[in-house]
């Protein structure tokens, strides 16, 4: 058999591999269809892919156009739209090339759009693998991108309508295009003529940065990551030429973006990176001069001592810097803000969980043991690069410990790290190959006539095959493991539930219109909400959920916008504190679940006030084990503001005046544990109501405080609310004891009241739309009562059973819709 046939043949076995790990890539991306196409609405992955899917339908709907400014977001202000359009441009093209018009098809095409493109990115890690090391690398990459775990892969899931695995795509085809230039760069005499090849590459990578830039302006991080690597190119090389052709290279291709963008990429004012302003411009500007400058340095410097070299590529530029600082303070500081946002944001400041620290236990569990192997690759090529210098090696390099350290500090940007632990680990696969190779252990013996090859000799030979084959296959089932668990069982756990389905397509339903088209787009200048205008407060991350599918509009979402005001309306002890600021948001309907009161309650305390409230409401304290003396278990206590919260009084007490049930007076001291001190109880008092509520109006004595552990025993009472009302709740009981039973997802209405005159106690018999009755109940303040139910009975939702009746006097009163509103 010819060398030509053998190396068809091996190619033709290459594709059917890489075939076979694609096709299963793409079987795991589609886990999730079956659950978020069942269900009372098909749904989204997550949260952001509900507004992506608004957007899609808003430029179906007005095609080509996209929302620039939408005031279906931020209530009282509205919010200028910091997404990019090219997701659901792209989006909203293929569905109208499809002729889907309805909100399922069009949902059903952009659900298809995450795993069908993930497909894109099997070719250019083939490509960048064979250009860094060989086509053994290349098709390792190819093979284990399609089946790696992780944000990477969950991000491309059927159903994820989000920019994020774009930012992946786009990223990626700009760092392989850039490694054409850097080869191309260095292979040419740019004092001759630029190649057509390093024209066109420069073209292409500017493209990529355009369309990276439309989809996200995250994709910044890229543009700095060629410019820190050709400062360490010009300091290790000294490499005049290759530099004159980054200089050629970089005009073409920061000037393709920069025609581009100022034609359709400028939308909003001020000198932000993170929004569509002319600061990219700026600087797509300083990467054109950069290495024109860094040429300059290189020629001013050459014989001189590599010292010289590296003072003055460094202190012009700081120079520079703190002059631009002076003449242009705002261009700075958009830049500082960007890089500290980007690198230092603070999940204790916001319990944003995207931002917390990436650690070890997470980044194995997303990569197993290609982490491991990753590491061995890095160390690799570090030292490959090092021993005989390589550009291309250097730029993946750079690459490679800026996504790390991104990673490291905000587990946000794991989806970027997969392409690295891909990468890399296909280095070391690639050297391990190459290692065990029958030429590097020893020389084949030559065989006599019909002799055939022994078990060993065959072992031997297919050596190479066998143990990195082996390892890809681990990688590909523990990945393909976990990825099975993200998609048939906890995505049910984040992702929007029946019980919230329900709950909006009820308010969307039975709430007065909000004056604003869904569909339609709006002008920014000029623009004011209706009168009849409103805003629907809940926690962030519920949001878009609230704008898609109620089509009324949220006050925060997780844009985070409005965030402080809400938190303070939800840990607010005080009615006529937390009603004015409902006045100030245009809150008319107030939407809670149990996560809310739950998991999510630490955040919010956190947002209104700061980190030194949080032990204001609930803290923990460590208490010696039952089983194990020597142990010390951590319990959640309540304490008395957490109950008299607006977010607890709405419900769990559905707005009711409700008795003390008593507490337990903890006493406690300072434990060390490790490298940190914490509360350990050592005494704990029952009380009763009578005790509770004195304790309450005492000063504590220090190392002493006033707890409960259950939810719904309050330690002093808890007055009603007089201005909201219950208006729907969802069917799933999430708690329930013989003082309350909490449904998934409650709805508050917002409403003036209608004063009675009188002394006493007042109570109004109610029965929910899931049939669950109990007693409003309030006192009257200074010789009145103001209520927020209406005693009109038509038996539809939440209804009145009987008009309210003074517990003293035995008087009824009955308030109609017209007195209450």
């Amino acid at each position: 058999m010819g060398l030509t046939n053998i190396k068809q043949k091996e190619s033709a076995i290459i594709l059917v591999i890489i075939l076979i790990f694609a096709l299963f890539g793409f079987w795991l991306r589609l886990l999730p269809m079956e659950q978020l196409t069942s269900g009372l609405v098909p749904k989204v992955i997550f949260m952001d892919s509900w507004y992506n899917m608004r957007l899609i339908e808003v430029i179906v709907s007005n095609f080509p156009a996209y929302p620039w400014f939408d005031p279906m977001n931020g209530f009282p202000i509205g919010k200028d739209n910091d997404w990019g359009p090219f997701y659901p441009m792209l989006s909203a093209v293929i569905a109208v090339l499809t002729g889907a018009v309805s909100r399922n098809d069009i949902m059903t095409v952009a659900s298809w759009i995450p795993p069908i493109f993930s497909l894109t990115m099997i070719p250019m890690l083939y490509v960048i693998g064979k250009t860094v090391v060989d086509r053994k690398t290349g098709a390792i990459s190819a093979c284990l991108i399609s089946i790696i775990a992780g944000e990477y892969l969950y991000r491309s899931f059927y159903g994820y309508i989000d920019h994020h695995f774009f930012e992946v795509i786009f990223s990626t085809a700009f760092i392989l295009f850039y490694l054409f230039v850097i080869r191309e760069s260095i292979r040419e005499n740019i004092s001759r003529y630029p190649s057509s090849c390093l024209i066109l590459y420069s073209t292409l990578t500017g493209l990529m940065y355009y369309f990276g830039i439309m989809n996200i302006p995250t994709m910044v991080l890229f543009a700095g990551i060629i410019g820190g690597f050709c400062v360490v190119h010009a300091l290790i090389s000294r490499d005049e030429q290759s530099l004159k052709s980054l200089t050629f290279a970089h005009g073409i291709l920061f000037g393709v973006f920069i025609i581009l963008f100022g034609l359709t990429g400028i939308h909003n004012e001020g000198m932000s990176l993170a929004q569509y302003t002319p600061t990219h411009i700026f600087l797509a500007l300083a990467l054109i001069i950069e290495p024109l400058f860094l040429t300059v340095a290189l020629h001013l410097t050459r014989g001189k001592t590599a010292g010289l070299t590296w003072g003055i590529i460094i202190g012009i530029p700081v120079v520079i810097y703190a002059i631009v600082s002076i003449i242009l303070p705002s261009l700075v500081q958009t830049i500082s803000s960007g890089f500290s946002y980007f690198f230092f944001f603070s999940y204790k400041e916001t319990f944003i969980n995207e931002m917390q620290m990436w650690d070890l236990t997470r980044a194995y569990h997303s990569f197993n043991i290609a982490l491991l192997v990753m590491v061995v690759g890095l160390v690799l090529t570090i030292y490959q690069t090092f021993k005989k210098y390589d550009a291309i090696r250097l730029c993946i390099l750079i690459w490679a410990f800026v996504i790390l350290i991104s990673t490291i500090l905000h587990l946000r940007y794991e989806y970027y790290v997969a392409v690295i632990v891909v990468l890399f680990t296909s280095i070391a696969l690639s050297y391990l190959w190459d290692l065990l190779s029958p030429s590097k252990i020893s020389e084949p013996k030559s065989l006599k006539k019909g002799q055939k090859e022994s078990g060993i000799t065959l072992v031997k030979k297919n050596l190479p095959i066998i143990v990195v084959g082996i390892i890809v296959l681990i990688i590909t089932a523990m990945s393909a493991q976990i990825t099975w668990e993200v998609g048939t069982k906890q995505l049910q756990m984040i992702g929007m539930n029946d019980d919230w389905a329900g709950a909006l397509t009820w308010l969307e339903k039975n709430s007065p219109d909000a004056g604003i088209d869904d569909l339609k787009i709006y002008n920014k200048d000029g623009f004011s909400y209706p009168n009849n205008s409103y805003g629907v407060l809940s926690w962030w991350d519920y949001g878009h959920w609230i704008t898609y599918l109620a089509k009324r509009i949220p006050i925060t979402t997780p844009f985070q916008n409005n965030v402080p005001p809400v938190a303070q309306f939800l840990v607010s002890t005080d009615e006529k504190a937390a009603d004015s600021l409902a006045d100030k948001m245009g809150a008319k309907y107030v939407i809670i679940d149990y996560e809310t009161i739950n998991s999510k309650y630490p955040s919010l305390p956190l947002w209104a006030n700061g980190q030194n409230e949080r032990d204001k409401y609930q803290k923990y304290y460590y208490q010696q084990s039952k089983n194990n003396p020597n142990q010390y278990d951590p319990v959640l206590t309540l304490k008395p503001d957490f109950f008299t919260s607006m977010v607890s009084r709405l419900y769990i007490f559905d707005g009711t005046e409700t008795n003390s049930t008593g507490g337990s007076l903890v006493q406690y001291g300072e434990m060390q544990t490790g490298s940190q001190k914490v509360p350990a109880i050592s005494r704990i008092t029952t009380l009763t109501p009578d005790q509770a509520e004195k304790a309450a109006s005492e000063p504590l004595s220090a190392g002493t405080d006033l707890v409960s552990i259950q939810y719904t025993h309050p330690i002093t009472k808890i007055p009603a609310l007089m201005h909201y009302r219950l208006v729907y709740e969802s069917p799933t009981v999430t708690a329930s004891d013989e003082l309350a039973e909490m449904h998934n997802v409650k709805i508050f209405e917002r409403v003036p009241g209608y004063q009675i005159n009188g002394t006493g106690t007042i109570e109004l018999p109610v029965v929910t739309n899931q049939g669950r009755s109990f007693t409003y109940r309030q006192e009257s303040n200074n010789g009145t009562f103001t209520v927020p139910y209406s005693t009109s009975r038509d038996g539809a939702g939440v209804h009145v059973t009987g008009p309210y009746r003074n517990l003293q006097t035995g008087e009824t009163f009955e308030v109609s819709e017209q007195q209450i509103s």
